[in-house]
């Protein structure tokens, strides 16, 4: 397996990272394949939430997973994953994540950042694909998510630039 991003398809707007990364997958993508956006018209969070994706404002990225374990240990990939999110987070920015298990990452009770890990059975094992939205900056979030979404720049003492902390995520 290739580093986690060594192959990267970014999209200036593409309607889900998600989608695009299950299609890819179904055509012999490499795991560790990242696909990046600067926005998508149709993210989407856990039960079909939506996850707003301002342009810009964010990291909207899909990750392709071919895990050798039952699709039931995938509940611990996002455990992982928020961790690891989490980490990166505090080692680019000083701030301290606490996270809602299973895929939430909060600062000060409110969401910056959410994870959606999905996958589909295929001949040779399992497709699975996580997705992870950052919230950099607070750009236009719906009104009703202004109660409860909060963005990095809010409470980060510096910029947060987008290309270091994923280059941070993905190695965490």
């Amino acid at each position: 397996m290739a580093a986690f991003g060594a192959i990267t398809h970014r999209f200036p707007e593409i309607d889900s990272t998600q989608r695009a990364a299950f299609q890819a997958a179904r055509t012999g993508a490499d795991e560790g394949t990242l696909f990046v956006a600067e926005t998508q018209t149709a993210g989407r969070g856990r039960h079909g939430h939506a996850w707003a994706s301002p342009p810009g404002a964010g990291i909207y990225a899909s990750l392709l997973l071919r895990p050798r374990r039952p699709a039931a240990a995938l509940l611990l990939l996002t455990l992982a994953s928020g961790l690891a999110v989490a980490e990166a987070v505090e080692a680019e920015t000083g701030l301290r994540a606490d996270i809602r298990w299973p895929n939430d990452l909060l600062l000060e009770d409110k969401k910056f950042c959410g994870l959606l890990i999905e996958s589909a059975p295929e001949p040779d094992g399992l497709i699975a694909v996580l997705g992870f939205g950052i919230n950099l900056r607070p750009a236009a979030f719906p009104p009703e998510l202004t109660a409860i979404a909060t963005a990095l720049a809010v409470h980060a003492a510096r910029p947060v630039a987008r290309e270091p902390l994923l280059a941070a995520v993905l190695a965490a």
